[in-house]
């Protein structure tokens, strides 16, 4: 009742603000990711959550991208990297969603090839 009242006494309210508008962005920045994160600056060279491939080794493994997944491959990228913070993910397999740059994501086409390799 004391809602409705206050209402009435103060007549309708006022129109609310538009939205914000996304941040600025600068020269060299590249597009934000319809999504997954719309409204950030990401640095030239970053993936679409703003980690550049240098936070995980992903800028010194792309001439393994095509290789096939093998145990030689697989030495041999854990060791140009020069950690074990890597996750080899077949099609179709579930991964956890939590956000580690320094992780390396090295994804798998069907026939068990390096098809993609990016921090997150």
């Amino acid at each position: 009742m004391l809602i409705l009242f206050a209402v009435a006494m103060l007549g309708a309210p006022a129109t609310l603000p538009s939205p914000v508008s996304p941040v600025a962005r600068r020269p060299g920045d590249l597009a934000p990711c319809p999504g997954i994160n719309p409204d950030i600056r990401r640095p030239l060279g970053s993936n679409c959550l703003g980690i550049v491939p240098r936070q995980c080794g992903a800028d010194r493994v792309r001439r393994f991208l095509g290789k096939p997944a093998n145990r030689a491959n697989r030495v041999a990228v854990e060791g140009t990297v020069e950690h074990d913070r890597i996750r080899w993910i077949r099609p179709g397999e579930a991964v956890t969603q939590d956000l580690r740059a320094d992780r390396l994501n090295v994804m798998l086409n069907p026939r068990g090839r390096i098809s993609k390799i990016d921090c997150f």
